[in-house]
């Protein structure tokens, strides 16, 4: 499956102002490669609900990262799909997803988000230890209340 992979020219050669289109991402600056993926289907538990009855994560083999996303609405039509950039950080030997094309079909738009050139991003230099992988331990590190 083609994938957003190495997004360099994302990231370091095109403007904050030159990745966007009216409708869509600008694809001059995005890089798609043949890429083995992981095709994982999560459905709406019975008795539950939720704004999304399927979601569909197409996962890279190499990196683990999802790289492409896909929710449905009650109707089984697709409501918003995730388009995420990824580099690879030699500094730190890891992948990095750098931005993400968040498309809302219900409202016709879309947004690029997640965007480490202007915010800057973090790498952890220790791996988190088991009680901090919670649930709830994610929510109060990542949340503000």
């Amino acid at each position: 499956m083609y994938v957003p992979y190495n997004a360099y020219k994302l990231y370091f050669g095109c403007g904050v102002q030159e990745q966007f289109m009216e409708k869509h991402p600008n694809p001059a600056c995005w890089r798609w490669e043949l890429h083995r993926v992981w095709e994982v289907e999560a459905t709406l538990k019975p008795g539950f609900r939720h704004v999304y009855t399927k979601r569909t994560y197409y996962i890279d083999e190499d990196s683990y990262g999802a790289m492409l996303y896909d929710a449905y609405d009650q109707n089984g039509q697709l409501y918003r799909s995730i388009f995420n950039a990824m580099i690879q950080m030699y500094d730190v030997k890891a992948p990095y997803i750098v931005k993400n094309a968040v498309f809302d079909f219900n409202k016709g738009m879309y947004a690029l988000v997640n965007d480490a050139i202007e915010g800057g991003y973090g790498v952890m230099s220790e791996p988190l230890k088991n009680r901090e992988l919670s649930p709830e331990a994610i929510v109060g590190r990542e949340t503000a209340r």
